[in-house]
């Protein structure tokens, strides 16, 4: 079976990322943030998901988690 995003999960059970907060005690900013990999749910709320959405842990795959870059990056780099 083709694995599915967190988002297309969370869609295809025909559910709000507001009614999801609700189920999972969080907001709907840390829903969205799971969805865009902006930050990763703990594997209890990653379960839970699983289990809200319909899917198995295989079946749904997180984006990957770039953090944001504070300040401004040097790019002088000497040996």
């Amino acid at each position: 079976m083709p694995r599915i995003s967190l988002k297309a999960a969370r869609i295809n059970a025909g559910l709000t990322q507001s009614k999801v907060a609700s189920a999972a005690r969080v907001s709907t900013t840390t829903v969205a943030n799971w969805e865009r990999g902006t930050v990763e749910p703990s594997w209890t709320d990653f379960v839970f998901l699983c289990n809200l959405y319909g899917f198995k842990e295989d079946d749904i795959f997180l984006p990957k988690h770039t953090p944001k870059r504070c300040g401004k990056v040097s790019e002088d780099v000497t040996a």
